[in-house]
């Protein structure tokens, strides 16, 4: 994906990213929690801040396949939940 900040753009894997979480309570600015030792772990600051939407996250940018919104303000990466015990999930690449 490519996300534009302040006139930068910045390519972000999918791969490299954990888990979103919105930073306030309209939702408009989403912090990108990225993978340990990821290119953008390693290339930009973690965590970054997006201004964007969680709907549009959800609807527009990230494949349906991968990722998954679990709350009004966090979307996960399905690839690497290691497990699920009650309402906590659990996340490899921390």
């Amino acid at each position: 994906m490519i996300l534009n900040e302040n006139s930068v753009k910045f390519k972000i894997p999918n791969d490299d990213i954990l888990y979103i979480l919105a930073d306030d309570t309209e939702a408009k600015y989403m912090n990108f929690h990225f993978k340990v030792g990821s290119m953008s772990h390693k290339n930009i600051k973690n965590p970054t801040v997006f201004r964007l939407t969680l709907i549009n996250l959800t609807k527009n940018i990230l494949p349906a396949n991968r990722f998954l919104r679990i709350s009004k303000n966090c979307i996960i990466n399905l690839n690497y939940v290691s497990k699920v015990r009650g309402d906590k999930i659990y996340l490899d690449g921390l």
